[in-house]
């Protein structure tokens, strides 16, 4: 029976469509996730608060099949699928409203755009190349840092109270 469930969870897991199901739910979670603002409409909260659940059920379902598939030791040698897990558990404390001491979690759930990464290859070459590039701008970057702070108590000192 286990051995059954095992390759059944195996090939759902791998399977294409399985894959680009996740890949849709990731984007959809990100947008109801961005369009939550201050004095927002009923029906936005009422989405939200439909919609995020049922996220956070798919994606703990995606945990399941992955982590029956894998095992849990080779499920969690993965960073993308440990990162998967650690948002899921926000996702689900979020969901049962215990995380009100830890709201600044929920920032988590937007990061999942980044496992998306792994099913797009394009992207991820793109990522690299600009990883690269990052190491001439950095010293660029920081002189302009330096030049931004001292600027700001320049200005603080001439035009504050």
């Amino acid at each position: 029976m286990a051995a059954a469930l095992r390759s059944l969870a195996q090939r759902l897991a791998t399977a294409p469509g399985f894959e680009h199901l996740i890949l849709g739910v990731i984007f959809l979670n990100t947008i109801a996730l961005a369009i939550e603002h201050e004095g927002q409409p009923l029906a936005i909260t009422t989405l939200n608060s439909i919609c995020l659940p049922l996220f956070s059920a798919l994606f703990a379902l995606e945990l399941l099949v992955k982590l029956t598939a894998l095992g849990p030791v080779l499920y969690f040698i993965d960073a993308f699928n440990a990162f998967d897990c650690f948002v899921v558990i926000i996702g689900i404390l979020d969901a049962m409203s215990v995380t009100a001491g830890l709201s600044a979690l929920r920032g988590f759930r937007l990061l999942r755009v980044f496992t998306a990464l792994r099913s797009l290859p394009t992207m991820r070459k793109q990522l690299a190349i600009m990883a690269k590039t990052l190491d001439s701008v950095l010293p660029f970057f920081m002189l302009l840092l330096v030049f931004i702070f001292i600027m700001s108590i320049l200005g603080m000192h001439l035009f504050g109270d």
